[in-house]
């Protein structure tokens, strides 16, 4: 189930585009090593899309690469969709980024790819911090298969009932 769950072509992933589709042809999609694949990933993707341009709206992957615009939204969405394209389940998180400096909270969005043997494994491509998250990340959402999920939900919602409610950012205090 969550091989084929986060596997999946949405219109923010999508999965079929023509564009993304030639990205797949290139010789270092093919890698085997699943750490060099995300590192030529990670260079594929930052070398395609100026960064940061903070986005009035989230555009997707395959509007990122035509553009070459994006934030950590499309930088998110771009990896997310090569990755499900790979055939690696990938899924996309959002919250805040604390900077270290100043303990501002950000909001932003990273990726979680699903590897067999060490579980989900975070991937930053817009910070480029791969494979491990530190104290400055706060998830405020796992986007499971539908990015169209509302930020909150009850338990056990049904189609006629849900809730949604928005958060502030939170208030960061330094214990050091």
């Amino acid at each position: 189930m969550v091989q084929r769950k986060y596997k999946q072509s949405f219109p923010y992933w999508p999965t079929h585009s023509q564009a993304l589709q030639t990205i797949s042809q290139e010789h270092w999609f093919a890698i085997d090593d699943l750490k060099t694949w995300i590192k030529e990933a990670n260079s594929h993707i930052t070398l395609n899309i100026k960064y940061p341009e903070k986005q009035d709206r989230r555009l997707g992957a395959d509007q990122a690469l035509r553009t070459h615009t994006g934030d950590c939204d499309e930088f998110t969405d771009l990896f997310i969709t090569l990755a499900r394209i790979r055939g690696v389940p990938c899924r996309r998180l959002t919250g805040y980024f604390i900077h270290p400096s100043t303990y501002e909270p950000e909001p932003h969005a990273w990726a979680e790819i699903l590897s067999p043997t060490q579980g989900w494994i975070p991937i930053d491509i817009a910070l480029r911090t791969i494979g491990s998250h530190t104290m400055y990340y706060i998830i405020r959402k796992i986007e499971e298969f539908n990015p169209a999920l509302l930020d909150f939900q009850l338990m056990q919602p049904t189609p006629a009932l849900q809730y949604h409610w928005e958060l502030p950012a939170p208030q960061v205090t330094a214990l050091f």
